[in-house]
C-alpha cells in the first residue's frame, strides 16, 4: 500500500526535483544574497516559505 501510494502521490518525481535543484539553486541565490542584501533575502525568504508550504501540504494530503 505504502509504496504504491507514495508512486502516485509522486514521491519520486519531488525528491528528483528537489536533489536535482538545491545545489544549483542555492549556490547561485547565496552568491546574490551576498553581492546584494536585501532584496534578495527577501526573495530567499519567499521561496523558503512556499517550499514549506508545498511540503506541509504534500505531507497531509500524502498521509
Amino acid at each position: 500500500m505504502s509504496p504504491r501510494k507514495s508512486v502516485s502521490l509522486g514521491s519520486f518525481p519531488t525528491q528528483r526535483i528537489a536533489a536535482a535543484r538545491p545545489p544549483k539553486a542555492r549556490a547561485a541565490r547565496r552568491r546574490k544574497g551576498n553581492s546584494q542584501t536585501e532584496m534578495t533575502r527577501s526573495e530567499l525568504e519567499e521561496m523558503v516559505l512556499q517550499a514549506a508550504r508545498m511540503r506541509a501540504i504534500k505531507a497531509r494530503y500524502g498521509a
